[in-house]
């Protein structure tokens, strides 16, 4: 397998709270979206993005993206990173750098910083941002021989995406390493509602 991280934007989420609406496609200000961000910062960081999503709305807005199709929708988080996973191994990549389209705080050297973590750990699974004791696995550097391991838990009925990772060798990115990219508030930061909307507006806008 080739050693490139194959990037992949997820966007396959119901958006539920938002009623349907694509998050990432949220305009924080005058030709900036939400998605503009971790889009910007997976391509620093990869030699190819794809994105995850069959929405019309998102396709029609990454025209230059290939989607991938997740075949496992409706499990959450663990399906998506099983969908991640696949598009990996099927481009024969050793490493996949998946990260959601709804984190407008997201950097190029977050990102960069997993995939090396990962890359310097061969008994390494999976590299990932940990915050206030929680972590976070649709930002997070995956190798994808753990795509097997993924599919048995899915066919056992696993569906918690953390419940999975504490199966496997998972290298948390936390305390004073994680602060010296950024606030971590700031750079793991989701937008689910409008009220996070607003909130990201005003951080990232400018």
């Amino acid at each position: 397998m080739t050693q490139a991280p194959l990037g992949v934007l997820l966007a396959g989420g119901e958006a539920v709270r938002t009623g349907g609406r694509p998050k990432g496609l949220f305009v924080l200000a005058p030709g900036r979206r939400v998605l503009d961000a971790p889009l910007a910062a997976l391509q620093a960081t990869c030699g190819q993005v794809v994105v995850d999503s069959a929405d019309p709305r998102v396709l029609g807005a990454l025209p230059d993206l290939e989607a991938i199709l997740d075949g496992t929708r409706g499990i959450g988080a663990l399906g998506a990173i099983r969908t991640a996973l696949a598009a990996g191994a099927a481009r024969g990549a050793d490493i996949v750098l998946a990260c959601a389209w709804d984190m407008p705080g997201v950097s190029p050297s977050l990102l960069a910083t997993l995939v090396a973590m990962l890359a310097a750990d061969d008994t390494a699974d999976v590299a990932l941002p940990r915050h206030a004791g929680t972590l976070d696995p649709l930002c997070a550097a995956w190798r994808t021989r753990v795509l097997a391991a993924c599919d048995a838990a899915i066919a056992d009925g696993t569906r918690a995406a953390h419940r999975w990772i504490a199966t496997v060798a998972a290298r948390p990115l936390e305390g004073a390493p994680l602060a010296a990219l950024g606030e971590p508030e700031r750079l793991l930061m989701n937008v689910n509602t409008d009220d996070d909307l607003a909130i990201a507006a005003r951080l990232f806008a400018s």
